[in-house]
This record gives structure tokens, sequence and C-alpha cells, in this order.
């Protein structure tokens, strides 16, 4: 029987593998104590007989039977990828919990907040914060998901730790608070003026009083 022969008879799932398959399919039955048929429709019947007795257990070997197999691998490998948080691109791999575009990671629990925190070593403080909204209002979405509730309370107290040391070097810097005048030349020249105006003015009220 050909190949185009056996995919018209296909009709369903079981019997597409049953059919591209007929050697490994008829040891499976065989190994469960069946009478292997010599014909593949009533092969595939009789396999469908075996899942309704034996459920997952038979589903799951009748699925590494798939000729299709590595190529359903594959496409599920890429169906595990989702947004990344950080750069949003549709690029993040679950299973290795980092992103294929820009690196990003989760947090992975108590004791890694030095590595999670790391990442956002080159990011600006906007960019941060915008970050932080977007874990937030994920972490609001998903109340019961605690590494993210942490992961979102990590980035805060960063937010914060960062606004303090700006606060603090803008109050140190010589350009700040009662430094931060600085006259210029047209400034002193206005002062230089105002101040021969006043001499001038002086001399005169003086003249008129003698």
């Amino acid at each position: 029987m050909n190949t185009q022969t056996l995919s018209k008879l296909a009709q369903n799932r079981i019997d597409y593998i049953v059919y591209h398959n007929i050697d490994k399919v008829s040891e499976l039955l065989d190994g469960y104590g069946f009478v292997v048929p010599e014909n593949p429709k009533d092969l595939a019947e009789a396999i469908r007989e075996l899942v309704r007795k034996r459920g997952r257990k038979v589903i799951k070997e009748l699925i590494s039977l798939h000729p299709d197999k590595e190529t359903i691998l594959k496409l599920n490998s890429v169906s595990d990828k989702s947004v990344c948080e950080s750069c949003q691109n549709d690029s993040y791999n679950d299973s290795k919990n980092s992103c294929d575009s820009c690196g990003y990671s989760k947090y992975n629990g108590s004791g890694d907040e030095y590595n999670f925190l790391n990442q956002f070593e080159n990011y600006t403080l906007p960019e941060l914060q915008s970050y932080y909204d977007r874990i937030l209002k994920e972490s609001n979405k998903n109340p019961n998901e605690k590494k993210l509730a942490q992961e979102v309370q990590l980035v805060w107290n960063e937010i914060r730790t960062r606004k303090a040391i700006a606060n603090k070097q803008a109050e140190q810097s010589p350009t700040s608070g009662r430094f931060r005048f600085a006259p210029t030349k047209e400034d002193l020249i206005i002062v230089g003026i105002v101040f021969f105006t006043g001499i001038i003015i002086g001399n005169g009220l003086n003249f008129t009083s003698k």
C-alpha cells in the first residue's frame, strides 16, 4: 500500500500514526497482548480500542511513534517563547528563563537578587520606571504569582535608591542652592552703572543740602 493510499485512509490522528508506522504500532499492540490484524484499517480500530481501555499511557506511546514527531517538537519549542518584559519582543525562552534577544532574565526567587538587579545596570531611570510599570500591571493581573510580586518590589526599591542618590548628588552640586547664582559679564556692568549712578545722585544731594 503506497503513501497516497495510506493518507486517504487516515481520518484522525490515531489513524495517521497507524498508517505511517504500521510495524511499530503492531509491536505496541502485540506488547499489550492483543492480536495484531493484518489489515491497516483493522489495526487502527484495534489501537483505538486499546486507547479506550488503557487511556493516556497508550496515547503517550503513540505520540512517540508519530512520523512527524521531530517537527512537532520543534514547533512546540517555538511556542514556549513569550513576550519579553524588557525588550517587548516575542523572544523570551521560558525553559531557559532568558530572552534570546536582549538576554533579560526573570527573578528566580530568594538568592537571585544580585543577578536580577545587575542586568538593569545600564538602564536609565525612565527606562527602569517604564519596566516597573509593565511588571506592576502584569502582577496586578496575576496576584498569585509570588515571584512576580517580589520582582516588582525589588525594582521599586531600586528606583527609590536611584532617586535618593540623584537627589543627594543634586544637593551637593556646587550649582545648587545658594551657590547656584553665578554673575555674568553683563550683570557686573549693570551693577557698576548702578553703583556709579548712586554716587552721582549722592553727590548731587549733598551739593543741594549745602
